[in-house]
């Protein structure tokens, strides 16, 4: 690497990169975590069912009814946390701020959680999710300071 730096943190769209291996992943970190950077992957967000944004624009709809199920929003393999699993860099899963233990609801706390189809979550959403996403890291740099993490 021509510059270090303190931390990278990286994460992708699940279907993005279904076709990819968690060894391209690992080759990629490697050199960066060999200039003594920490490497923190974001666990990709669930998928989001054609089905679910159907529901939401249906004029009758009652929005608590729209949601994926949990198997269809984890059912695209997620490489990036097998790489992270697989080489022991640092894994921050929100998936539990997504979804319950049966589905993942298109609206949590008033709030819309997907933007579209796609998967992008919403600002409004995302700006909920940022004092959890932001204690975690502070969790795990802190970690890394004190020389727990690699």
């Amino acid at each position: 690497l021509a510059q270090r730096y303190d931390v990278v943190v990286t994460t992708a769209a699940r279907w993005a990169i279904a076709d990819a291996s968690a060894a391209s992943f690992i080759d990629a970190w490697r050199p960066v975590r060999a200039a003594g950077t920490e490497v923190i992957v974001i666990a990709p967000v669930p998928e989001v069912s054609a089905a679910m944004f159907e529901c939401i624009h249906r004029r009758t709809a009652e929005l608590a009814d729209c949601k994926t199920p949990r198997a269809t929003a984890f059912s695209t393999p997620d490489v990036l946390r097998a790489a992270a699993l697989e080489s022991g860099t640092t894994l921050i899963d929100l998936s539990d701020f997504y979804c319950d233990a049966e589905a993942c609801p298109a609206v949590i706390g008033d709030a819309f959680v997907f933007r579209d189809r796609v998967g992008h979550v919403s600002g409004t959403y995302g700006a909920t999710l940022a004092p959890f996403l932001g204690d975690a890291l502070q969790a795990v740099l802190q970690q890394s300071s004190d020389g727990g993490v690699r």
